[in-house]
């Protein structure tokens, strides 16, 4: 069982990268947009903490989008999934690949899972951050990373020949931006 392409599993943090580029190219955030970390979201019943409150109850201050990304902070993400919406979300989870295999050429590459529909903010919230309903493969999370080192270069991975890309048409700033926080991490 070769887990890298066949076992799916929820990508946690990692995936705050297509939640980044999705919150920037669809113009929902910005390098502007700021938020302060509570340390808590409260929806009805439902709490929706960041990893900080979970340990010692303490906070992150004012977060952009770079600050979020270096300290994976969930607040920060749990709202740019909401600004950002399930079909703007969904948009950029597919043209990362998302849900569908990459095309390795190797046998039983997995699809990995990206949910129809959320039927609640929390769902939304749990997407956002990698969790919920959203498996992924080892090498889809390569992948997408991959994309931001490659200047926005979707590839399909190979383990010989030539690989094929195609630019996602992500904005330089995103890019950078994306980059900056991932390097500050």
């Amino acid at each position: 069982f070769d887990r890298a392409i066949s076992g799916a599993y929820p990508p946690g943090s990692t995936f705050k990268i297509v939640t980044a580029v999705a919150g920037l190219e669809s113009g929902k955030i910005t390098e502007n947009t700021t938020l302060d970390d509570p340390g808590i979201l409260i929806i009805g019943p439902y709490k929706f903490p960041n990893w900080k409150f979970l340990r010692d109850g303490g906070t992150q201050g004012t977060l952009n989008v770079v600050s979020a990304l270096q300290k994976s902070n969930d607040i920060f993400f749990y709202r740019t999934g909401e600004w950002t919406g399930f079909d703007n979300l969904t948009f950029w989870a597919k043209k990362f690949g998302l849900g569908n295999p990459l095309g390795i050429d190797l046998p039983g590459e997995a699809a990995g899972n990206w949910p129809d529909k959320v039927p609640f903010l929390g769902d939304l919230y749990h997407l956002a951050i990698g969790q919920g309903d959203l498996l992924v493969t080892p090498l889809q999370v390569n992948n997408w990373t991959s994309v931001i080192a490659n200047g926005g270069r979707l590839c399909r991975p190979h383990l010989l020949g030539n690989t094929d890309c195609k630019d996602l048409k992500i904005s330089k700033k995103t890019l950078d931006l994306v980059k900056q926080g991932l390097v500050a991490a």
